[in-house]
């Protein structure tokens, strides 16, 4: 097994990146909520979802994500406001 699978596989079963991920999930859902309102009806709730989705992926490598949520927010806004 090269060092590659076995970091892959560490991360497979890694119950910290399980809460990292449930801990993204819980915060979309919010930002999304947030949006929605933000947006009044200009988008729908897919499509907020879908764009936070998009834009999060920008910053996926970040080692420091204190201001992701805000750089998440204005791009999201920027592609659908």
């Amino acid at each position: 097994m090269t060092e590659i699978q076995h970091a892959e596989q560490i991360s497979s079963v890694n119950p910290d990146k399980d809460v990292e991920n449930s801990a993204h999930e819980t915060d979309d859902d919010k930002l999304v909520e947030s949006l929605l309102i933000e947006l009044d009806g200009r988008a729908e709730q897919d499509q907020i979802r879908q764009a936070v989705m998009e834009v999060r992926e920008k910053y996926k490598n970040a080692t420091i994500d204190t201001f992701i949520p805000i750089f998440i927010r204005r791009g999201v806004l920027a592609k659908l406001g």
